[in-house]
């Protein structure tokens, strides 16, 4: 695989720029109208301030929750369109500052309060900070800007085509899922016509993430120095970003992770500080983010459950503000994900279809009885518990695994205090309820109980549908549920550690607790540099884009060290920022785009991708009609027509509409393979066994002929000018 050259890269990004400026545009106005919407939650003292990291996170999540709710409104109603999405965003905005304009441009001077940096002098311990900051963007990002290449965010792709062309609506997501979390994406992937930005809507669930974890150790008096390295350890987590559930997927375990940990930071402060209209919103939309996860529902009553506890006497002498209250989070959830759990009760009679629910004698229809799937299920297995507990001594026909767990070095130790002294804590409490529902360590130790206790009956926890184990592949792919859980679990623990080591004296003793950390930040990033199960763009492939980087890097030290407080200039260095990367990231999402799709299919992605307009019939067998996106070009302009193979060969459409016929599998994992073999098994031609003797008469009575194939993929026309471009 060759570097991305300047020339392809520099002709991409022209092909690309009226669909960024609109995306720009577009994500411009919806952070505008999520500040005016937090300055008029917030109480009047602070609305004027500088933000704090409380307010920044409620953009982040008004934002979010304001792209899923015009993507679920306009998919719905079949008008996705560009300008559809830029005259809502700006109807929004105006309407917010109709009594005030100017308003807006104190929300924009806002915006900009919080993106000066500070002026920090260049000292050894500032630059390496600096340069561990940067160096841990740079891989995470590396990794995560790409097309997605994890099989079920394919075939939410899949359906997601259809949607961009208004011919389906999210309701018709695969396996009747809560599409929120995928409606989220529909307003960019419209303006770009493609998923070049998906990893940054994504990244900003990340960022509220990473944001929770600051507030909920605050929250709790921890220092500083802990709180940040609390929020860098549980940020490194494999699974926040790469394969499977990373920023370049669809899986819902990102804003399942981020909802829990915001939800419980917003309670944390509720009990020190006290409530506010800013904080009960963003309770709510935190809750929100979770229901993209089928458990998200569950884990709201256990939320509702624990503000209940700790708040007893507020909420009965306030009961009709809070019966309010209620409503008004009633209405929020519903317009968030709500209505697609009515769906779902409307149509099948379980909001969680298709998965069977049997419940304290309650019995819910569905096609999927899962409960082969969970870790209590294999409870007995003695691979799970060496998984969690000995992950060193675990072998698979007599290989070791992993020296340490994917989850980090100290993860067996975590879980097993976490389990230890949440149980110990909560019992403790409930003997003392008086005295302890209001402290913090009670009630995050009884949510860390009942979460893990939850995460073992989970659905797919462990097992496929079969029963069949397969929580060792991927760093662990199932522990990617419980990623929020185990975030929360380690702000618990250092949080009682710190508390009790606060009794001696001594400094070795008050380091104790950033040294555990800093061990398993460590062991974190060097899983996510070499020990991932995907390719990932090399040096030479990404050369292009370091000449960038080292440019954006040189200007962040210059205004760090030079720049004080002078808007124009600042305002310039952002914008030259936005413009680099707006140039880097499309040069990695190509350079990855490369080492993972044309390493599993060929170079018939390639070939598509800038080709003109085609209707392709794409042929289906088992579970291959999740492949249809890496098909669909630089802008997504090409349309399918998905037939099984049996269904072609007995009524093959006709000639005159017939573009190109395309037919790919399930990619082998190519990367496990050594080179050579890799090349040889790209050059052994089409399996046609696969295939029926059938379709080569049906291909033939159309006139069509063999214009590509490898053992992943073949495509039919009636010659190669199917793939010139427009």
């Amino acid at each position: 695989m060759q570097a991305v050259s300047w020339s392809a890269a520099l002709q991409g990004l022209g092909a690309d720029l009226p669909a960024m400026t609109a995306f720009v545009v577009w994500e411009s106005m919806i952070l505008l109208a999520a500040v005016a919407l937090t300055r008029w939650l917030s109480p009047a003292q602070e609305a004027s301030s500088r933000p704090t990291a409380e307010r920044v996170l409620a953009w982040l999540l008004i934002d979010l929750a304001l792209q899923s709710v015009f993507g679920s409104a306009f998919g719905l109603l079949r008008f996705n369109s560009s300008s559809g999405y830029l005259f809502a965003a700006g109807a929004t905005l105006a309407l917010l500052h109709l009594r005030a304009p100017r308003r807006l441009l104190d929300d924009a001077r806002t915006v900009h309060a919080t993106l000066r940096l500070p002026r920090l002098p260049l000292n050894l311990g500032n630059i390496v900070l600096l340069a561990v900051a940067l160096g841990f963007a740079a891989i995470v990002l590396s990794r995560g800007i790409m097309p997605t290449d994890e099989w079920d965010t394919l075939g939410d792709m899949n359906a997601m085509l259809r949607w961009i062309a208004n011919e389906q609506t999210p309701y018709t997501v695969p396996n009747h899922y809560c599409a929120s979390w995928h409606t989220t994406f529909l307003p960019g992937m419209v303006l770009l016509q493609s998923s070049l930005f998906n990893w940054w809507i994504a990244l900003k669930v990340v960022i509220a993430c990473g944001l929770g974890i600051w507030l909920l150790a605050q929250s709790l008096g921890l220092s500083h120095r802990l709180s940040l390295l609390l929020t860098a350890n549980g940020l490194a987590i494999t699974h926040l970003w790469t394969r499977p559930s990373g920023i370049s997927s669809l899986k819902v375990d990102l804003p399942s992770a981020a909802g829990q940990v915001v939800a419980l930071a917003m309670l944390a402060l509720a009990l020190r500080k006290g409530w506010s209209r800013l904080r009960a919103v963003l309770l709510i939309l935190a809750a929100g983010l979770t229901w993209s996860r089928y458990n998200g529902p569950v884990l709201t009553i256990m939320l509702a459950g624990l503000a209940g506890l700790m708040f007893y006497e507020q909420l009965w002498q306030n009961r009709k503000r809070v019966l309010a209250w209620c409503g008004i989070a009633a209405v929020l959830l519903f317009v968030y994900a709500g209505h697609y759990y009515l769906k779902n009760l409307i149509l099948f009679g379980n909001p969680m279809y298709p998965v069977r629910i049997q419940l304290l004698g309650i019995s819910l229809p569905g096609e999927l009885d899962l409960h082969k799937t969970t870790v209590l299920y294999h409870i007995a297995n003695p691979d799970i518990w060496r998984l969690f507990f000995f992950p060193s001594s675990l072998k698979i026909k007599g290989v070791q695994l992993w020296l340490y767990s994917p989850l980090g070095m100290l993860f067996p130790i975590t879980l097993a205090a976490s389990l230890l002294i949440g149980a110990w804590t909560s019992l403790r409490g409930v003997l003392r309820l008086g005295r302890q529902r209001k402290l913090p360590g009670f009630i995050l130790g009884l949510w860390v109980l009942a979460g893990w206790l939850l995460f073992v009956r989970t659905y797919y926890s462990a097992a496929k549908d079969d029963g069949a184990l397969y929580i060792f592949r991927d760093n662990i792919n199932s522990l990617r549920y419980a990623v929020g859980l185990l975030i929360v679990s380690e702000v618990f623990l250092v949080h009682l550690l710190n508390r009790w080591l606060l009794r001696f004296r001594g400094r070795w003793a008050a380091l104790a607790p950033s040294v555990l950390l800093v061990i398993s930040w460590a062991s974190r990033v060097e899983i996510l540099l070499f020990r991932q199960h995907r390719p990932a763009a090399s040096f030479a492939e990404l050369q292009p884009v370091f000449p960038i980087l080292l440019l954006l890097l040189g200007g962040l030290v210059f205004w760090c060290q030079r720049i004080r407080a002078q808007q124009r200039r600042t305002w310039l260095i952002w914008i030259g920022a936005l413009l680099v990367g707006l140039l880097a990231a499309p040069l990695i999402y190509d350079a990855n785009r490369q080492c993972n799709w044309l390493r599993k299919w060929g170079e018939l992605p390639q070939l598509l991708y800038d080709a003109a307009p085609t209707e392709i019939v794409y042929l289906t067998g088992d579970g291959d009609r999740f492949t249809t996106f890496p098909f669909a070009g630089r802008h997504l302009q090409h349309r399918f027509r998905t037939m099984s193979v049996q269904e072609f060969c007995q009524r093959p459409p006709t000639a005159a509409s017939l573009d190109l016929v395309l037919w790919a599998s399930k990619p082998p994992i190519l990367q496990q393979l050594t080179p050579e073999l890799q090349a040889r098994v790209l050059s052994q031609g089409i399996p046609h066994v696969s295939l029926p003797a059938q379709l080569g008469h049906a291909l033939e009575s159309l006139g069509l002929r063999e214009v590509y194939g490898n053992p992943q993929c073949a495509a039919w026309a009636k010659d190669t000018t199917v793939f010139a471009g427009p």
